[in-house]
Parts: C-alpha cells; sequence; structure tokens
C-alpha cells in the first residue's frame, strides 16, 4: 500500500492539517468545542453507499 517514505510524509501532513485545525478552532470564541466535534464526526460517516470505494 504505503512505501514507509510516503507512510511518514502522509503522517506529518495528517499532524500538521490537525495542529493548524486545532489552533483555528482555539481561536475563535464563539465555536464550541462540543459542537465542533459533533460536526466533524457527522461529516466524516461512512455510509453504506460508500463503503468500498478507493
Amino acid at each position: 500500500m504505503f512505501r514507509n517514505h510516503d507512510s511518514v510524509s502522509f503522517l506529518c501532513a495528517r499532524q500538521g492539517f490537525a495542529l493548524g485545525l486545532t489552533v483555528l478552532v482555539g481561536a475563535i470564541d464563539k465555536i464550541r468545542v462540543g459542537s465542533f466535534l459533533k460536526l466533524v464526526v457527522d461529516l466524516l460517516e461512512v455510509t453504506s453507499s460508500m463503503k468500498g470505494q478507493v
């Protein structure tokens, strides 16, 4: 699937994105963390029509 170099780059990109998103959400006072996390979970939900897609 991924070669070692590819997986390291992918993980670094994920960590950078997560850090940037955390800083952004923390800087905006009107965003409630609980509401934001629920939105993320709802948007990332895998539906039956998506299963098996690459």
